[in-house]
Formats: C-alpha cells, sequence, structure tokens
C-alpha cells in the first residue's frame, strides 16, 4: 500500500484580497477593484453575492477552446485517514468539465483513463463513477495542466464507518451528498486544527486523531472536517460551506452530487 498525499488541487479559503504566492500551484485567487474572485478554469471566474470562492466553473474562459487531452489513473482510498491507498483495478467512468461547458467523460479500465475536451486549468473538477456500487461516485477539484492525474475513490463502508461514530450515528440518506473537507496551512501544508465548518445546519464531525466526533471542538490533526448527509439538488451542484480557522474565516462553493463524495482541500491563510 502506498500514502496518499497529493491528491487534491488546493482551494484557498478568501479572507482578504490578496494572491497566494507562496503555492502558485494551487487555485489562486484574483483580486480587482477589491473584489476578490475564485478562478474558473484557465483563470476565468465570477463573484458570489454571499462570499464564497467557487473553485472551478463551467462558465470559466478557458486557454483551450477545443479542450485538452487528460490521461490518469484510479486509486481507491481504503481508510477513513483519507491518505492510504491502493490502485483501484475495477472499471468506472471519469468525468470532466468540457472545455465548451459541457461535460465529458471517458471510460477507466481498471488500469488508465483518457478523456478528450477537458477544460485545461486548475480547479477542473473531476469524477469518477464505478461500476461496483460498492464505492461511491467521488468528486474532486484537479489540475489538468499537469497530467497524468492520479484520482481517487472512497468506499461506501469509509462513511458508513465516519458516521457511526456520530454521538447519535447516522446512516447515508438516499440522495444526499458527503463533503470530505481538509484544512491544510497555505504556507506549509500542514493540516490545520481547531477548524470549524457550518453549512444549512448539517452535522458536521472532525478527525480526532484515529476517530471521529461531531462535538469536537473542530479539525483534529489531520485537518479534517466531514459534513453529513447534505442536500442536494438531483443534478450537480455547487454549494457554499462557511469556515471558522480563528484568525481567518470565509467560505467556498465545492461541486457535490446525489449519492456521491466531494473530496477537497482547503488553504488556510
Amino acid at each position: 500500500m502506498t500514502r496518499f498525499a497529493a491528491l487534491l488541487v488546493l482551494i484557498p479559503l478568501v479572507t482578504a484580497c490578496s494572491k497566494n504566492a507562496d503555492h502558485p500551484e494551487s487555485v489562486s485567487v484574483q483580486c480587482d477593484g477589491g473584489k476578490c474572485v475564485g478562478p474558473g478554469p484557465g483563470g476565468g471566474g465570477g463573484a458570489k453575492g454571499d462570499g464564497g470562492l467557487e473553485a472551478g466553473s463551467n462558465d470559466a474562459t478557458v486557454d483551450a477552446p477545443t479542450g485538452v487531452d487528460v490521461t490518469g489513473s484510479v486509486v481507491l482510498l481504503t481508510g477513513d485517514d483519507f491518505l492510504t491507498a491502493v490502485p483501484f483495478a475495477e472499471q468506472a467512468s471519469v468525468g470532466f468539465e468540457g472545455a465548451d461547458g459541457a461535460p465529458v467523460e471517458g471510460s477507466y479500465s481498471g488500469a488508465s483513463f483518457v478523456v478528450a475536451g477537458v477544460a485545461e486549468g486548475q480547479g477542473v473538477w473531476a469524477t469518477v463513477t464505478p461500476n461496483n456500487l460498492a464505492t461511491l461516485p467521488t468528486l474532486q477539484p484537479t489540475d489538468t495542466t499537469q497530467p497524468p492525474l492520479e484520482l481517487a475513490v472512497v468506499p461506501a463502508t469509509t462513511i458508513d464507518t465516519i458516521y457511526g461514530f456520530l454521538s447519535v450515528p447516522e446512516q447515508r440518506v438516499k440522495g444526499a451528498a458527503h463533503v470530505v473537507l481538509r484544512f491544510v496551512d497555505a504556507k506549509t501544508g500542514v493540516p490545520v486544527t481547531g477548524v470549524t465548518v457550518t453549512h444549512k445546519g448539517e452535522i458536521v464531525t472532525y478527525d480526532t486523531g484515529g476517530s471521529w466526533s461531531d462535538t469536537a471542538p473542530g479539525t483534529g490533526v489531520g485537518g479534517y472536517a466531514v459534513v453529513v448527509n447534505v442536500t442536494s439538488a438531483k443534478l450537480p451542484n455547487k454549494q457554499n460551506f462557511q469556515f471558522n480557522a480563528g484568525t481567518s474565516s470565509g467560505g467556498v462553493y465545492v461541486l457535490l452530487q446525489p449519492d456521491s463524495v466531494t473530496l477537497a482541500d482547503v488553504l488556510v491563510n
């Protein structure tokens, strides 16, 4: 087994109008006239009325209108630390935001995939949908300028295990989304402790260094927060999640869809 450490494109947590010079590989923040805008593929983007930063956008202007061919592989995250991974040897479909705004898709053979016409840039959302129902469709932001990509999928049992640790255990609700966020220091890349998350009144559980608790004061040593059974529209949709990291607070838009897991890292400045 391998330690899975470089899965996700980082999404910055915006608190002020500033660019993140320390992490040029992450999704940057563009500011114009005191207004911060989260970029979509190729650097486009748009402001949201409630101050959230959107990572990836189908309406964004891309560098290559015809799109790029993206290759890669898929790993299975085998534990609730979301770090340990093995190659995913089953078949799946792999979808991306397309260069023309419409989704594009290809097949994963159990070893590799190729998808044509993908939007080129950072923060381009990818979705891996396994044929095996025991593994949940998994959404994640990617950097399509740096192929080959290594995408991930999450077993349904991992979400079930986390929900079983709640003070009042929950089951996965049919049609709900399951959101896994990791908060990372923008300068050091180290997970940030003590971050709290709110979103429309849903339960939020935090890592506690080997377990999970919805009564913990915030993220533990892993920097993880899991938002439980998020209400989702029938089609993929972006929702704003609010965070408080002590000296930093803000919000970020992440992509959701029913009966799926969203994985995303959030930069804390």
